[in-house]
């Protein structure tokens, strides 16, 4: 049976943000009549540009971080939707350089744990350069590609995800790197510490436990966000 494709709402559609059902000719002091939400709060004027966007400095970008990372849910269903990703870019450019850098650091002390014997500092430079690179170069194609596919399965779906604004989007979700970029490097820096002072304690198979579930936990983390920043999107008016 062939599948019929489901209609993809226009731009100058008005959605209910809560359940995406299309508002158009409804009176603002009305509610969705799917959900019973009010109309008024899917008004497109209650989604403004971030801060680093109004007005780029190290303040706020610093704010802007702050909201994306503790508050994922208010930061995107408060952000506005379009296309100019240029300004998020440079945002996602700033945190990947910085978790390309704690990384690279990570690294660097995984490989002196693992060897049992230091590093020499050519060795650190150029693995700290190479790993950097490395992870920076992964993460910017990594979100293009799934801005890609995420825009895919929007439009399989019937949702409004075009590709440009779930890129911009995707980048502003790179804050989330940052916490684990931070947690990689103080757990190699506390397994270092415990594996020199209490070895009878805190073994190479233990630490290697670690590591794995970190694995884990960052990836659960990076998709729940993603899916926040995503479903927050998906129903929102410009």
């Amino acid at each position: 049976m062939t599948r019929v494709a489901p209609v993809i709402p226009a731009p100058t559609d008005i959605l209910c943000e809560s359940c995406g059902y299309v508002l158009n000719g409804l009176p603002e002091d009305g509610r969705c009549p799917e959900c019973g939400a009010a109309i008024a709060e899917s008004s497109p004027s209650l989604r403004q540009d971030s801060l680093w966007e109004q007005r780029p400095s190290i303040r706020s970008f610093l704010a802007t971080s702050s909201a994306v990372i503790f508050k994922p849910t208010a930061f995107f269903r408060a952000t506005s939707i379009r296309d100019d990703v240029q300004l998020a870019r440079r945002f996602a450019w700033i945190h990947w350089l910085i978790v390309s850098v704690l990384l690279a650091a990570t690294a660097v002390l995984h490989l002196h744990i693992i060897l049992q014997s230091p590093l020499s500092p050519f060795v650190i430079t150029w693995l700290m350069i190479g790993v950097t690179v490395g992870v920076f170069v992964v993460l910017e194609l990594v979100t293009r590609l799934a801005a890609k596919l995420t825009a895919w399965e929007a439009a399989y779906r019937g949702y409004r995800l075009p590709y440009r604004p779930v890129l911009r989007g995707l980048y502003f979700h790179a804050a989330h790197y940052l916490p684990i970029g931070l947690i990689a490097l103080l757990t190699l820096i506390a397994s270092q510490f415990a594996l020199n002072h209490y070895p009878a304690h805190f073994t190479y198979d233990r630490y290697a436990y670690i590591l794995c579930a970190e694995v884990i936990l960052a990836a659960g983390y990076l998709f729940k966000t993603y899916w926040i920043g995503m479903r927050n999107m998906m129903y929102a008016n410009r």
